[in-house]
């Protein structure tokens, strides 16, 4: 699959103009909840403020709220992700609190990708209100050597087989839990498998009652996959989204081929907030209107200023 002409492509010049405009322009709607024309609201993938959350949970969370934002998405449910609690240090119930507090909800959750204990987890998820797991990333695609994280890619039909039988217990526990449950892509799963790709071969053996699509637009544009085909491909099983964009230049990246740790942590430094990147995101939120998509989280996944990102992100998806 490749970028259609719907994904409209603006000049260089005119991103990095609107770019130095956007947090003057946008200051004004902060706060005021959802002014897109479906109504929607928007939510953030607590990843791209973990510093912040490490440093004061319920400031952080106050201050997402007061953007306008009206929903966050947790992760590292069940373990630890790069030193961070998944609660940040609270209690189920402080957190709930403190979500409450802040006029937030927290729908979705990330867990470990290898996560058996689903009831465990789902009574956990629960007390804070979430009701659909997700796996951020199959086991398979990801290494830890020596300290360093780095992503791996498709080996083939087997290793999918696998992932998805995987998918299908977890997605079975969850049932039995009262949640739903999902899975998120990178962009290795749109590795090329000759007749078809890895995404499309993995939730075809994937069972679409149990296991549910949480669609990564940024991670797709990576992959030079049209968002708008995967979200009508599969209307119905995309139950959320993380709206971030991919900026070049890049590095030329070989689809379903190991990235290097350097190649990787380049590549993430290129996902941005929606609005400063080249993609025009208004037929992408209207793909989710028409689709029923509900959740729909602004992640940045290395930012230098997230507070001020997801700010910038806000303003400009409010704008279309």
């Amino acid at each position: 699959m490749r970028r259609r002409t719907m994904i409209k492509l603006a000049s260089a010049g005119t991103v990095l103009l609107g770019a130095g405009k956007m947090l003057a322009a946008y200051a004004g709607d902060a706060g005021r909840g959802a002014l897109n024309r479906s109504g929607a609201v928007f939510g953030v993938q607590l990843y791209t403020v973990r510093d912040q959350l490490r440093s004061d949970v319920r400031r952080t969370l106050a201050e997402i709220a007061a953007i306008g934002y009206r929903e966050v998405e947790l992760f590292g449910l069940g373990g630890e992700v790069q030193g961070h609690k998944p609660l940040f240090g609270l209690s189920a119930r402080e957190f709930a609190v403190a979500l409450e507090d802040a006029g937030l909800r927290a729908p979705l959750a990330h867990i470990r990708g290898d996560a058996m204990n689903i009831a465990e987890l789902a009574e956990l998820a629960g007390q804070v209100g979430v009701r659909h797991l997700v796996v951020p990333m199959a086991p398979e695609f990801a290494s830890f050597a020596d300290g360093q994280f780095r992503m791996l890619g498709v080996t083939g039909r087997g290793q999918l087989d696998a992932i998805a039988e995987r998918l299908n217990r977890q997605g079975e526990l969850a049932k039995t839990s009262g949640m739903g449950f999902g899975y998120h892509n990178h962009q290795m799963e749109f590795a090329d498998l000759g007749d078809e790709n890895a995404f499309d071969y993995l939730f075809s053996q994937a069972d679409a009652e149990l296991v549910k699509i949480e669609l990564d637009i940024g991670w797709a544009l990576v992959a030079d996959v049209d968002p708008l085909q995967v979200l009508n491909g599969y209307a119905g099983r995309v139950i959320a989204v993380h709206l971030k964009d991919h900026a070049p230049p890049r590095l030329p990246v070989v689809k379903g081929e190991p990235d290097s740790q350097a190649q990787a942590g380049s590549i993430q430094a290129q996902l941005v907030e929606p609005g400063t990147g080249p993609t025009d995101f208004g037929p992408v939120l209207a793909a989710l209107d028409e689709t029923s998509v509900a959740h729909r989280f602004v992640e940045v996944d290395v930012s230098p200023e997230p507070i001020q990102a997801i700010t910038r992100g806000y303003g400009y998806l409010n704008s279309l």
